[in-house]
């Protein structure tokens, strides 16, 4: 039998060992006169003071073997300023003691909060030190933040959202309380990798991010201007509240509208009260936004679920010919009470929102997922609201537009078949980032001409479309408006596509700007495209950096990429499109459909990760 490997080397180490034992003798340690003064090895090494007006003193043991003198010994220390922090330069041990103490004297108010200071502590006289322990320590002194830890609270982050095209997700992160200052709570760098739009090397991981909440009143919630440790190339993300600007200044008149509340554990600021800025963005100025929902959840408390959606379906005609929508709701648990009403696309959704909850407006009663909406007549350009309510309060709010002409006339005229070039989302699903030029019905406004639409342009025309992207009984417009031919503008539209990052929206920057600016100020700078000999072109862009060139924006949820990367975003009306250029296109189509077949499209994968910073106005 052969002997174990690991019992073969055990034996022959313990062969050496022996061998080695049996040719070493003994040479006892020498025996020191000097008092052989040392360093405990299980000392303490960190000391936590508490915040005082006067000195806070720390002993630290100092030890000797020979004791039958009375001696002083010279201790020196790095690390100590000799103003806020003293320490004794000598130390004295009594006849017969083994023991003494080194006095360390801390000015724990001048030191403040959470400032540790390391301090390096050597005995100074060679003749007292022995081989045999330690001559030096190192101890760490300072007063820890009163903050206690209350587990994981559920942050739904808004603020990014100010300037980003991103969704708010909802995260766990841990929250402390001061225990000093009740209602002063305090998030633990909810910025780092926990936020899942971070990418690596987009955090500061050599300290620890603090976003401070001041809810001392909680009917008067601020959040101070503060950075939270992380740059997406613009330089530090600093966020706050516009409650907080004003409080900070001391202008109590402007902060009393922003104030936040917290209630039953969840907190939630008014609408286009939050503020975002990048240190190297336009100066580090301030933006404001913020949809007015909560944005943190206590540990121990529930987010209420009110939310409302609902999808157009269709017109229901009775045999006694009244007419409904046929709608689709989907409702939060919470969400008990849902209605229903249609009114003109016109109207503000929230108007009729309130007019409901007060009775001002009689609506549909939502208690089935499919409910009929009764359209009293209304023709034309319509919206179905929903609203979720909890008692005459409205908590969430649903408006789906839609189209309803009664058997009258429809204002719209097809005028053929044009070709679309779409840069804004090929670029994005394709391996070569090519703009797509592809055939599409286009429709002319009869009440306001030089408003086009196209025709379902990502239904099943669209050439990277595969079944189940589209809803192939759904008819989606792109609308474009050339009332003013050298003004036109593509204004931010849903086109009926989902490939798993988002419903997805386009716009031109013309018309993404036009939200904030006016008309003329936006023509006058050269953000609006032309219609010229029946072609509709838009202009070309440049990122600050100069890195990109673009034309617009596709949205994939609420997340913003760059549009019209090959600079190609255009419309060429019927009118101007020749037999020979329809055939070009159609080869176009059909190389992208084989192309699809043999794997060399990048299919429903993103291409590109260009994130987008919207068009904001300043806050402050």
């Amino acid at each position: 039998m052969k002997i174990n490997k690991i019992f073969a080397a055990i034996l022959c180490l313990m062969t050496i060992v022996l061998g080695s034992c049996k040719e070493d003798t003994y040479s006892p340690a020498e025996m020191l006169q000097t008092a052989q003064v040392y360093f405990p090895s299980d000392g303490q090494s960190v000391y936590d003071l508490v915040m005082a007006n006067d000195f806070v003193s720390v002993s630290v043991p100092l030890h000797r073997v020979k004791t039958d003198d009375k001696i002083t010994v010279n201790v020196t220390a790095t690390g100590a300023d000799g103003d806020t922090i003293k320490v004794a330069k000598t130390v004295t041990f009594e006849e017969g003691s083994n023991a003494a103490m080194i006095s360390i004297d801390v000015k724990t108010a001048e030191l403040g909060y959470d400032n540790f200071k390391t301090i390096n502590l050597s005995i100074a006289d060679e003749d007292y030190k022995t081989p045999y322990g330690y001559s030096s320590k190192t101890i760490i002194v300072g007063v820890p933040a009163p903050w206690v830890s209350l587990g994981d609270a559920t942050y739904i982050e808004q603020f990014v959202g100010v300037l980003f095209g991103v969704d708010n997700i909802k995260y766990p992160v841990e929250i402390q309380e001061n225990n000093l200052i009740p209602g002063f709570y305090r998030l633990v760098f909810p910025y780092d990798g926990k936020y899942e739009y971070n990418g690596d090397g987009q955090w500061d991981d050599t300290q620890t991010y603090y976003l401070e909440i001041h809810a001392e009143n909680p009917d008067k919630v601020y959040i101070s201007t503060q950075a939270v440790g992380m740059d997406w190339g613009y330089g530090m993300f600093m966020v706050g509240t516009l409650a907080g600007y004003y409080h900070d200044k001391g202008d109590e008149a402007k902060a009393e509208p922003y104030y936040g509340t917290l209630v039953d554990g969840v907190l939630t600021f008014p609408a286009n009260s939050l503020l975002l800025a990048m240190t190297d963005y336009n100066n580090g100025g301030l933006y404001s936004g913020g949809d007015g929902t909560p944005i943190l959840v206590l540990p121990g408390y529930t987010l209420a679920d009110f939310s409302v959606s609902a999808t157009y379906q269709g017109i229901f005609i009775t045999p006694s010919e009244q007419t409904f929508a046929v709608v689709g709701v989907t409702k939060g648990e919470d969400a008990k009470t849902v209605k229903a009403v249609v009114v003109e696309a016109s109207v503000d959704p929230a108007a009729v929102a309130d007019a409901i909850a007060s009775g001002d407006i009689e609506a549909t009663d939502v208690e089935d997922d499919i409910v009929y909406v009764p359209t009293d007549g209304l023709t034309g350009s319509l919206q179905i609201v929903t609203v979720s309510l909890d008692g005459d309060v409205v908590k969430e709010i649903d408006a789906v537009p839609f189209e309803y002409y009664g058997g009258g006339s429809n204002p719209w005229v097809s005028l053929g078949m044009g070709l679309y070039c779409d840069d804004f989302i090929a670029p994005l699903f394709t391996e070569e980032g090519e703009a797509i030029t592809y055939e599409v019905e286009i429709l002319e406004s009869t009440e306001k001409p030089g408003l086009y639409r196209l025709v379902n342009p990502y239904g099943a025309a669209f050439p990277l479309n595969e079944p189940g992207d589209y809803d192939p009984n759904a008819t989606t417009y792109v609308e474009i408006d050339a009332t003013d031919p050298d003004g036109v503008f593509i204004l931010p539209q849903s086109i009926g596509l989902d490939y798993g990052y988002g419903p997805m929206s386009i716009c031109t920057e013309g018309g993404r700007y036009l939200s904030n600016y006016d008309f003329e100020t936006l023509k006058e700078y050269g953000y609006f495209g032309k219609l010229q000999d029946g072609v509709i072109s838009f202009p070309v862009f440049v990122t600050e950096d100069g890195s990109t060139e673009y034309q617009g924006v596709t949205y994939m949820g609420s997340s913003g990429y760059y549009g019209g990367l090959n600079k190609s975003v255009s419309i060429a009306l019927p009118e101007a499109v020749s037999a020979s250029a329809k055939a070009r296109a159609n080869k176009a189509k059909a190389v992208k459909h084989a192309d699809k077949a043999h794997g060399k499209v990048a299919s429903k994968t993103m291409r590109l990760d260009k994130r987008l910073v919207k068009s904001a106005k300043k806050a402050i």
